[in-house]
């Protein structure tokens, strides 16, 4: 977003960035809806993945925490290579590709029979989870016009934490569906699915084939998109012609990208959390609460508050810098694991959930925005790609960490200590936003210098 485009936008009333989102190609509807779908399904997996490894196939914590680690650094390691892909074939294509496999992957995690096929579904869905973030997010900024591109930017992450809510609410009723009555404990049941008959299936099971369901209204959504729709059209020598190892290779040597990467590097301590909220949470809370606790509803009002606060928060911050509030946001996010460290209560985890989303309403949408306007004109899902690049590493660590943290300070057996494993989960997390604040400027060297349009 050029400087000019910048100020003017700061002047204008939130009504007219919305009435010229209004005037926006289908297309920006169609990926909102479409990133509806995926969201529900992605969220709900995610907060399942844990206790479907260790309750329907037998996996300690640590085997369990290290096949999320897997998956999760999988997902993000094709994530930063699916950026480049995006750029070189467009975004379109690859996301008709990935929602279709993930069809396939969805019913398979939903129906395995044994330990193997359950990894083998897991790793099958990496491809279609992986390749929805940065094309998607290219798709918003060619889609929306220009002088409310922060807005669109936030109603994206609104129909996201849209998906995220349901997800909640979706999974804790599906749980619901095999309580034993006058117990806290989830049992298998036969369902009756069409064209397979009576099948054995566990509340995990039932989640993930709502998610398959997700995914085959997503793939509908996504032929839907009309190629060259795009309100920045690009001029014959920025059609996308160059390899993906070329896009890659040229970036990695740009200093202003090696700056990008070590500001995304350090938030991802901060993004932590959130891998500990389907890594860690759901066996902490079922272990301290039981296993028919809703966790789901908990978790819910997470995207319910950034539902509210990302608008309000986005108009009033509209003057202040992108890196001005994502510190501010990501010191307050950091504090959330502090607040576990006062018991395990029903309190606690709705306070934990309020301070993390009142952070994460500061700082997340920005993000969005900050790597999608500084990137080159046909760059921008290489940038939202290699964004996750740092995550990566983060996520093999959190994996086994957390599985170890489960095992010595919340086993399922009584003694437990969980206000200590939350207190090292809190150093680690604050971490992050002292060194934002410390290096500052180094990062933003090139903050003032014009943004490629």
């Amino acid at each position: 977003m050029s400087q000019a485009v910048a100020a003017e936008e700061e002047k204008r009333p939130l009504r007219e960035d919305l009435a010229e989102l209004l005037t926006a190609p289908r297309e920006l509807w169609l990926i909102f809806l479409a990133k509806y779908f995926e969201s529900l399904a992605y969220f709900s997996m995610t907060k399942m993945l844990v206790l479907w490894l260790s309750k329907d196939f037998g996996f300690t914590d640590m085997q369990a925490g290290w096949w999320v680690a897997l998956f999760s650094s999988i997902v993000t390691l094709l994530t930063v290579a699916v950026g480049f892909v995006g750029d070189a074939w467009g975004f379109r294509r690859v996301l008709i590709i990935a929602f279709a496999s993930a069809i396939g992957a969805r019913a398979l995690m939903a129906l395995a029979p044994t330990r193997t096929m359950a990894i083998v579904g897991l790793m099958a869905i990496t491809f279609g989870t992986a390749a929805t973030i940065p094309v998607m997010t290219t798709a918003v900024r060619r889609y929306t016009p220009e002088k409310s591109r922060s807005f669109g930017f936030s109603f994206y992450y609104v129909v996201m934490n849209i998906g995220s809510a349901s997800a909640g609410f979706m999974i804790d009723w599906a749980r619901g569906l095999f309580v034993v009555p006058g117990q806290k404990e989830l049992v298998p049941k036969l369902v009756a699915l069409p064209l397979l008959g009576p099948t054995k299936i566990s509340a995990y099971g039932l989640v993930f084939l709502i998610g398959f369901v997700c995914a085959i209204l997503a793939f509908v959504v996504s032929l839907l998109i009309r190629k060259d729709a795009d309100l920045e059209q690009p001029s014959a020598e920025e059609t996308p012609t160059e390899s993906p190892l070329k896009i890659a290779k040229e970036l990695f040597g740009e200093k202003p990208f090696h700056r990008y990467l070590l500001f995304v590097g350090l938030l991802a301590m901060v993004r932590l959390m959130f891998q500990h909220a389907f890594m860690t949470f759901p066996k902490y809370v079922t272990r301290e609460m039981g296993a028919a606790y809703p966790f789901g509803k908990v978790w819910a009002i997470n995207p319910i508050m950034i539902i509210i606060l990302v608008p309000i928060v986005t108009a009033l911050t509209r003057h202040r810098s992108a890196y001005s509030c994502i510190i501010a946001g990501a010191f307050i996010s950091a504090l959330s694991p502090f607040v576990l460290c006062l018991g395990a209560t029903h309190a606690t985890f709705v306070g934990m959930v309020v301070v993390l989303s009142v952070g994460e309403a500061l700082w997340s949408p920005r993000v969005y925005e900050y790597a999608a306007t500084i990137a080159p004109r046909g760059r921008e899902s290489s940038y939202m790609g290699l964004s996750y690049l740092p995550l990566f590493v983060a996520k093999i660590v959190v994996g086994p960490l957390s599985g170890f943290l489960l095992a010595h300070y919340v086993p399922e057996q009584a003694p437990r200590r969980s206000e200590i494993m939350w207190l090292i989960i809190g150093v680690m997390t604050l971490a992050g936003p002292l060194l934002m604040l410390f290096l500052r400027k180094t990062i933003e060297a090139d903050a003032k210098k014009p943004v490629p349009a």
